[in-house]
């Protein structure tokens, strides 16, 4: 029984996908929940003060604009120096960008150096849909 939901939701969806012309498939219209944005982490294979960098990428899938992102950041931390205005730390959450834009299909991104990668998580952003 789930089986055949789950069969018949993915057949709607597709559906859905083909009805929207001039949308790519890869792009979505936002629900308007801040986990929307997705978080990649990878290293960079360098070292910074003897801690490996992390390169994280915020990638916006909607179709909408996604801006004032806020992450939450309780005990990040970096030996290698952030810009204030890339990634500005306010009592354990982080404004992103100064709080520009990811446009709908874009990203953005910035490195970091610490042991492990921190597990960033979206506390807030503004969908902006014309």
């Amino acid at each position: 029984m789930a089986a055949t939901i789950k069969l018949l939701s993915l057949r709607l969806a597709l559906f859905l996908c083909l009805l929207s012309p001039g949308k790519s498939t890869s792009s979505y219209i936002c629900r308007h929940v801040p986990g929307e944005i997705a978080i990649a982490q990878a290293r960079t294979g360098k070292l910074i003060k003897g801690k490996p960098e992390w390169n994280v990428t915020f990638k916006n899938p909607c179709i909408c604009t996604q801006l004032e992102i806020f992450l939450t950041c309780t005990g990040f931390k970096t030996v290698e120096k952030i810009d204030s205005r890339t990634l500005l730390l306010l009592r354990g959450r982080c404004r992103l960008y100064d709080g520009a834009p990811i446009y709908g299909g874009h990203s953005l991104s910035f490195k970091y150096a610490w042991d492990h990668p921190y597990a960033f998580k979206i506390a807030n952003a503004t969908i902006a849909c014309s």
